[in-house]
This record gives C-alpha cells, structure tokens and sequence, in this order.
C-alpha cells in the first residue's frame, strides 16, 4: 500500500529501530533502511529528545575497526512522541516544547477515529494515555475531542485532548520543523488509515519534511 504508492521502502516494509548500546556495536544494514533511537526520556543524552542515526537518505552502518561513523551517513534528532519524557505524549503541548529544542523531526503514532479523522494515540486503545476506554475506531473524533490525554500524566484533571495530524502537521509548519509519522496497526482499517492519512499529508508536503514508518505489515 504505502510503500508502493510512495515509491519507497520498496524492498521492506518497515523502518527497523534498536535502541543504540553504550558500546556502539554494529547493527549492520538491514535491508538498506534502519533507524537506530534512544528513548525519549533519556534525560542524561538530551532532553526528552530521541537520538537517532537516520538512513532516510543513506542506510547507517558503524566502522567494523574503528566503530566511527563514516562521512555518508546523516544523523537526525527525532522527538520521540513529542517531549514525552516532560509532557504528555502525543499531544501539541509535548510537540510544542520538542520543537523549541531543535530536533530535526518529532514522531507521532497515527490511528483513525470511526469517522475516519487520522489523529494521535499509540496504543490500540485510550485506556492507558487518556480518561477513555476502548478502541480507537469506535468514536468519532468529536467524542474523542473531548478525552483528557493530560491526566494519566499530571494526575489530575486537564484540558489536553489528543489532537488530530492535521493540527500537528499544522504546528510543523509553523516550526519548520519535520515528522516521523508512525503507522498504527487499525486491525480492518489498514489501508483505510494509509488512505486518510495521505489525504492530510499530501497538503503539507511542500512545506513539511516527513516519512512514514510502521512495525505492521498491513499497515504500510
């Protein structure tokens, strides 16, 4: 779907990512794309920002003898769900705060609401990251409008709902800034999801660096 549609990830279907070891090791080229991150809350590297050597443009390989990065590889700072390790993920407050610490792109997971709104959440449902329940295409966006995405963070009741991808693609603009969009797995709404979430990123492209990834064959 995605990547045929795309022209790219031809030879895989998705974006490989291992977190990096404090020894450096070699992880080799896996099928010539693979990103290499540290978690976003590894607070000591830098703040709630993910460190990741990107092969978007040439795939990451380590010096087998020295375990230097060679001149053709580019690195990128990704923010892994936004500032997630200092605000709620997944939400413009933590995209916000990421992109006033420079990174080169933030990453955001991407799922549909049951009125086919693309919108931010990680998880298959709201339990975890909101005061919902349930799955993510069982409401429409304007009920899921109306979650609070800030209270499993703050403990207490805010005004943070999660927001869709197009006000986040907005908020790249206005930043200059770039955008990891991961591809959920909607178990049936697969190629939907693809679908409405080119819709969207199709408005943006002159004005917004971005590339796709996904753990889930059905979903790219």
């Amino acid at each position: 779907m995605l990547h045929k549609r795309l022209g790219f990830f031809k030879s895989t279907t998705a974006i490989a990512t291992s977190h990096v070891n404090s020894t450096q090791q070699t992880h080799g080229d896996w099928l010539g794309r693979c990103i290499y991150c540290v978690s976003a809350k590894a607070r000591n590297i830098m703040p709630a920002i993910a460190l990741a050597v990107s092969s978007y443009i040439a795939a990451p390989t380590l010096h087998a003898d020295t375990h230097e990065l060679t001149s053709a590889q580019r690195f990128s700072v990704i923010a892994h769900r936004g500032a997630s390790g200092y605000l709620p993920e997944h939400t413009l407050e933590a995209a916000t705060l990421a992109f006033s610490l420079k990174p080169d792109f933030i990453e955001q997971d991407v799922v549909i609401s049951k009125d086919n709104v693309p919108f931010l959440l990680h998880d298959d449902d709201f339990d975890r990251t909101t005061n919902g329940t349930g799955i993510a295409s069982s409401y429409n966006y304007s009920q899921i409008k109306k979650l609070d995405a800030g209270k499993f963070f703050y403990k207490k009741d805010t005004k943070i709902y999660p927001p869709t991808l197009k006000e986040v693609l907005s908020l790249c603009q206005k930043n200059k800034g770039g955008i990891n969009i991961e591809l959920k797995p909607n178990l049936g709404l697969e190629k939907k999801n693809v679908e409405e979430i080119l819709k969207i990123t199709k408005k943006f492209k002159e004005y917004v660096p971005l590339y796709f990834s996904s753990f889930d064959l059905d979903s790219c």
